[in-house]
C-alpha cells in the first residue's frame, strides 16, 4: 500500500510555492520597468528627431509677424510665431537680468527657463490641465494652440504612446549681430531655446482616462490618466562636494522640491539653468518629509557656467528641471524665428 502525503507535507509544500510566488512576484515588476526602459531608450533617439521636425515645421510656431501698418514696428496684433514670446517684453518673459553699471564680460544674455503657467489667457506660455493643452498668447494677438493630440507620439488604437511638452527661454537678447552687447535693444535680435520632454503617456485607468500623463493635486503622477495633466517641475539645486566614499566624476546636486522623491530615481533626467542635459545614476533623499534630494550625475555641470551665472549677480544657487515620470527622451535646441517684416 502505498503511504500518502500527510496534511503537514502538504502545508510545508503550500508554503514553499508560495515563497516561490512571491519571490517572482517582487521580481516582476522590476523587469517591466526595465524592459520599458530599454523600450524607450531604443525609441529615444528617434523620437527626439520626430519632435524636433515638428517644432520646426509648426507654421504657426514659426509664422513670421506682419507689419499691417507698414509703419516699421510691430503694434500687438501684428505679432506672429515665436514674436508672441519674444515680443513679449513689457510683463519681463524670459528677460535676463544685466548687472549695474553693464559689464560685457560678466553679463548673461539669456533669460532664465519658464514653466508653463496655468492661465491660458495670461501673456507668454501655459498650459490647460484639464486637457493638456498648451498655448502661447501675447495680448491682442491671436493666440497658438497646440493640443496634447498634436503632441501626441506613436499613435496605437487612436491614443499616442508617447507625448512631448516643452519649456523654453529667451536667449541672446540685448546682443547685436555684431555681438555687441546692448541690454536697450529691441526684441528684434531675440532668439528661443527649448527644452523637450518626451514622456510615456498613462495606461488608461478602469473609470476611464482624461489626460495621456497624471497627477494628482499635489503634483504626484497617478500613472492611469486619471487626475490633471502633469506638468514639467523645477527644483533649487546647488553644487555639493562628493563625500570621500564616492568615486564619482559627475556632479553631485542638492535639489530641493516638493516632488524630490520622483527626481531621485537613477535614471531620471533633468535639465539645467544652463540648457544642459543631465541623467542620475545615484539618487537618494535627504529627510524624511521627501523635499530635498541628494543626486549624483553622469556627467559634470560645468564650472564655467555657475561661475558666469554667479558673476552677473544670480544666486549660487540654480534651477533644474525634470518630469515626474522618468522620460523616454530629453532634448534641448535653438530656434532663430522667421525674421521680422522690417
Amino acid at each position: 500500500m502505498k503511504r500518502a502525503f500527510s496534511l503537514i507535507e502538504v502545508l510545508i509544500a503550500i508554503v514553499v510555492l508560495a515563497l516561490g510566488l512571491l519571490g517572482l512576484a517582487a521580481v516582476f515588476p522590476a523587469v517591466v520597468t526595465q524592459q520599458r526602459a530599454t523600450t524607450d531608450a531604443i525609441h529615444g533617439a528617434s523620437l527626439e528627431r520626430s519632435v524636433r521636425d515638428l517644432i520646426r515645421g509648426n507654421l504657426l510656431l514659426n509664422e513670421a509677424s506682419i507689419d499691417l501698418n507698414n509703419n516699421g514696428q510691430l503694434e500687438p496684433n501684428e505679432f506672429r510665431g515665436w514674436q508672441l514670446l519674444l515680443g513679449n517684453r513689457a510683463p519681463g518673459w524670459s528677460m535676463p537680468i544685466y548687472p549695474e553699471p553693464l559689464d560685457p564680460s560678466n553679463a548673461i544674455f539669456d533669460g532664465d527657463f519658464e514653466l508653463p503657467g496655468t492661465s491660458i489667457t495670461a501673456p507668454g506660455l501655459s498650459i490647460d490641465v484639464t486637457n493638456g493643452d498648451m498655448y502661447v498668447v501675447y495680448p491682442g494677438a491671436p493666440t497658438i494652440r497646440i493640443s496634447a493630440a498634436q503632441r501626441g507620439l506613436q499613435v496605437v488604437n487612436g491614443r499616442p504612446l508617447y507625448v512631448w511638452d516643452f519649456i523654453a527661454r529667451r536667449i541672446g537678447s540685448g546682443m547685436t549681430t555684431g555681438n555687441i552687447p546692448d541690454p536697450d535693444r529691441a526684441y528684434q535680435d531675440d532668439s528661443i531655446q527649448i527644452a523637450v520632454f518626451i514622456r510615456r503617456t498613462d495606461v488608461p485607468g478602469l473609470r476611464g482616462s482624461n489626460v495621456l500623463v497624471a497627477e494628482d493635486n499635489n503634483g504626484r503622477p497617478t500613472f492611469n490618466g486619471i487626475g490633471v495633466y502633469s506638468r514639467i517641475q523645477s527644483g533649487q539645486a546647488s553644487i555639493v562636494t562628493p563625500s570621500p566614499t564616492q568615486t564619482t566624476t559627475g556632479s553631485v546636486l542638492r535639489v530641493s522640491t516638493p516632488l524630490a522623491r520622483y527626481l531621485a530615481q537613477p535614471g531620471q533626467k533633468i535639465v539645467d539653468a544652463f540648457g544642459k542635459v543631465h541623467e542620475v545614476v545615484e539618487a537618494q533623499l535627504e529627510d524624511a518629509t521627501g523635499n530635498t534630494a541628494l543626486i549624483t550625475l553622469r556627467d559634470r555641470i560645468s564650472d564655467g557656467d555657475v561661475q558666469a551665472y554667479t558673476n552677473a549677480g544670480r544666486p549660487s544657487d540654480f534651477a533644474v528641471f525634470f518630469t515626474t515620470q522618468i522620460p523616454a527622451a530629453v532634448s534641448v535646441f535653438d530656434i532663430r524665428p522667421a525674421p521680422l517684416p522690417y
